[in-house]
């Protein structure tokens, strides 16, 4: 993952940070898509270019939380508003 600059940031349809106690221990975007992604020499699908506008990105999950799924919520946020819980806790 590149750093995002603030106008990248800014950008952003939704910026996700989870936070565990108080503790950031994961960040993600619902940010522009990034037209190269369905290049030729990426993916070669251009024609499903135009069905796009947002993609999930800027991306990072503290080593010590990988694998809880934090970054999924990211998409989840984006479909059914602004809050999300894990079974048993409420962030």
């Amino acid at each position: 993952m590149k750093n995002p600059s603030i106008d990248k940031l800014n950008k952003c349809k939704i910026l996700c940070v989870c936070l565990v106690n108080g503790d950031t221990i994961s960040i993600g975007a619902i940010k522009p898509k990034s037209p190269s992604d369905f290049s030729k020499p990426k993916a070669n699908l251009l024609d499903l270019s135009i069905a796009f506008t947002w993609e999930l990105g800027y991306c990072y999950t503290d080593i010590n939380h990988v694998g809880k799924g934090y970054s999924s919520s990211v998409a989840c946020l984006s479909q059914y508003g602004n809050s999300f819980s894990w079974p048993g806790e409420t962030y």
